[in-house]
């Protein structure tokens, strides 16, 4: 009789290609037995106490009892990948696969190595594989969308993602994701549309805010826009970048003197934001607003803006002419 339990937790590095990935939590559990003068049950006792190196080679003498194969690989596999040696941990994998085509965690586990190890195309085999024991796991949804994006197979990384929002709605990372994808392939239409089913509830939603700006600054909707950074303040009041972009669009808009008073307001709550007071600064000095220039660069320069200093210089050049 083979129970499961002792759940170990171990997150996915962030893959490089995908810097949006919100780190997910993979479960590596242990299998073990109710006989417990095995040696296999030894071995779990050795993983147990996180002694990995034993288990492994506790787990290789179980081998050659008359032990359940399938479950002392997948055992030594998460071992081994305790261990960090993912292609010792891979190769227990697919023993236990080999062993068992239809041993469902087998299959996740050797996805999440093959993720690890950067190898999209094997990824992807394996994963399938997977849905055919369990078609509607999400986990197995999300960790194929990324092998399809990174392989640029864009329409199927789409659809598991879509597919792992039928499964959960309330997966909202997902959007992120698809975000991700429809930014890469410059579908800026469908990336503005899955950032908006984001709920503004999510505790990602300064980021949806800050991202729909940036998207209505590249389609130069400059009104939208505001609305973008005004609403990212709304949610992050203390965000002092979203005041810097607001104030940015606002004069871009064809409302520098606006922007001026929002940069007064932005640089009384933020005195030592020295980027911020050399923009201002630049606002001001282009549009004949010399005082408050001045004092916008002087705020700058005191905060290590050399350029606050050029800024003052040329305005005196322009009060001597």
């Amino acid at each position: 009789m083979v129970m499961y339990g002792f759940h170990f937790f171990k997150h996915l590095r962030y893959c490089r290609k995908m810097s949006f990935w919100p780190g997910m939590a993979v479960a590596i559990f242990l299998v073990y037995s109710i006989d417990a003068g095995s040696l296999f049950d030894q071995g779990n006792e050795l993983y147990r106490q996180g002694k990995f190196e034993h288990a492994v080679k506790m787990y290789e003498q179980a081998l050659m009892e008359n032990a359940n194969r399938t479950l002392v690989y997948f055992n030594m596999g998460n071992a081994w990948y305790q261990l960090n040696e993912l292609t010792k941990a891979a190769a227990c994998y697919k023993m236990t696969v080999n062993e068992s085509p239809d041993f469902f965690s087998g299959y996740l586990n050797l996805g999440i190595v093959l993720h690890e190890l950067e190898d999209w195309p094997s990824t992807i085999v394996i994963l399938e594989e997977a849905r055919t024991v369990e078609p509607r796991n999400k986990q197995v949804l999300l960790i194929l969308s990324v092998a399809y994006k990174n392989l640029k197979i864009y329409s199927k990384a789409i659809r598991c993602l879509k597919e792992s929002l039928v499964i959960d709605s309330t997966q909202y990372d997902c959007y992120f994701l698809l975000y991700d994808i429809c930014q890469e392939i410059e579908d800026w239409y469908e990336a503005q549309y899955y950032l908006n089913k984001y709920p503004d509830s999510g505790n990602r939603a300064d980021e949806k805010y800050r991202l729909l700006g940036s998207i209505a600054e590249i389609n130069e909707d400059w009104k939208y826009a505001m609305r973008c950074y005004r609403r990212q303040i709304e949610i992050s009041p203390n965000n002092k970048w979203a005041w810097y972009k607001m104030i940015e669009i606002t004069s871009i808009s064809g409302k520098p003197l606006l922007a001026i008073d929002y940069a007064r307001t932005a640089l009384k709550r933020y005195p030592d934001f020295g980027e911020l007071a050399l923009m201002a600064g630049n606002i001001a000095f282009n549009n004949n607003q010399l005082d408050h220039a001045e004092r916008f660069y002087m705020q700058a320069s005191r905060n290590g803006e050399a350029r606050g200093l050029v800024g003052l210089q040329n305005i005196r050049k322009t009060v001597l002419q």
